[in-house]
């Protein structure tokens, strides 16, 4: 294990500590990245669910935390862990951001990045959290959606039951999983992806996300946000048209306390939950026709978009966006209560499942395009 306290300024491109760093990990093909800021209660916990990992050789997987702006022992329970474990290719780096950097953001961009120097050309970067646990075969999972011919790995994420079972924060979290397992399946069947079949989920966040070298080189790493950078992320690989898999098959527990250490992400929407639910309001969503109004639109686009450059298509295409920005603006109108909108999806898929299946050939030149 190799222990360094680093003080660089700038985070993208080279960083202060590739500089002090071997060369590429060519032995290593796999890195595990662990943003881990005051997370002394939980990273133990972390550590030895990825040093219990099967189905996978440990010699060829390396994995980095970053303990960041901490004021608790985050480092020092890494070391301990590292000292009981040799076993494990772990580092643990601790690093002091200035307060303006000092977000989650930045800290997950500066692992990205340092792994992406390190690891071969073929090389695959894994991210998780501090106070996330994988389950056994979470790497071996994510390994197998590679050799399918993706890129990128998005991993279901459940959250432990820090709340009382039934308590009314824990049911909207629920429900609004629920609500987003609808939808992915309705988009499954409206406007299939051949690299994103069902069954197939909707998270594709930090506490579980894998992402090959040349896909996170190609867009340009992880966008410069300091918060919610795993939806930017997203957000950027869907712009580049690379191959994405929401893989129910990978799977990682998180914390679900109120009180984060991101900023904003899940301990801020489930804050928010509580607020609303202290008010005597239900969280509003997409209503279950507008989400299936939208996704048929955008099924309509990608096959025109398909069809190749021609300038018919090319006019047809702005058609087509003209007529579904028009169809489609924001509006109250669209929305509809969390359990208003659960309960019509329900309703409307036991038709769509009828329904004859839009199947795509499942082929490079037939990827799933952003819209």
């Amino acid at each position: 294990m190799t222990t360094l306290t680093l003080s660089g300024k700038r985070l993208s491109g080279e960083t202060t500590s590739a500089r002090r760093q071997p060369g590429r990990m060519e032995h290593c093909p796999v890195c595990v990245i662990v943003p881990a800021r005051n997370e002394g209660e939980t990273i133990y916990a972390t550590l030895a669910a990825l040093r219990a990992q099967t189905g996978i050789d440990h010699s060829r997987v390396e994995v980095i935390v970053l303990a960041n702006n901490c004021d608790d022992d985050t480092g020092d329970q890494v070391r301990l862990f590292a000292s009981s474990n040799p076993g494990l290719n772990l580092q643990v780096y601790e690093k002091q951001f200035p307060e303006e950097s000092a977000n989650i953001g930045n800290a997950r961009r500066w692992l990205m990045d340092l792994a992406a120097q390190r690891l071969p050309a073929n090389g695959i970067i894994a991210s998780t959290d501090g106070d996330t646990v994988a389950d056994p075969l979470w790497l071996a999972a994510t390994l197998r959606e590679f050799e399918r011919g993706v890129e990128f790995v998005g991993g279901r994420i459940v959250t432990s039951v820090s709340q009382a079972p039934h308590s009314p924060v824990r049911r909207v979290y629920l429900q609004d999983t629920a609500y987003r397992l609808l939808v992915a399946e309705v988009e499954a069947l409206l406007d299939p992806d051949p690299c994103d079949p069902w069954p197939r989920h909707f998270q594709h966040y930090g506490a579980s996300l894998a992402i090959t070298c040349s896909a996170y080189l190609g867009i340009g790493g992880l966008p410069d946000v300091p918060v919610l950078e795993d939806m930017a992320l997203y957000d950027e690989l869907r712009r580049h048209d690379v191959a994405i898999r929401h893989s129910p098959w990978v799977r990682v527990t998180t914390s679900a306390r109120m009180s984060g250490r991101a900023g904003m992400g899940l301990s801020t929407q489930l804050s928010e939950w509580q607020t609303m639910i202290d008010a005597g309001r239900e969280p509003l969503v997409e209503s279950a026709a507008y989400v299936i109004a939208r996704i048929r639109e955008r099924n309509r686009l990608r096959t025109v978009w398909k069809e190749g450059p021609s300038r018919n298509n090319a006019v047809s295409c702005g058609r087509h966006i003209e007529t579904g920005l028009d169809a489609f603006p924001p509006s109250v109108d669209h929305l509809d209560t969390l359990s208003g909108a659960l309960r019509q999806l329900r309703m409307a898929l036991i038709d769509l499942r009828r329904a004859p299946a839009i199947y795509i050939r499942s082929s490079r030149s037939s990827r799933y395009v952003s819209a």
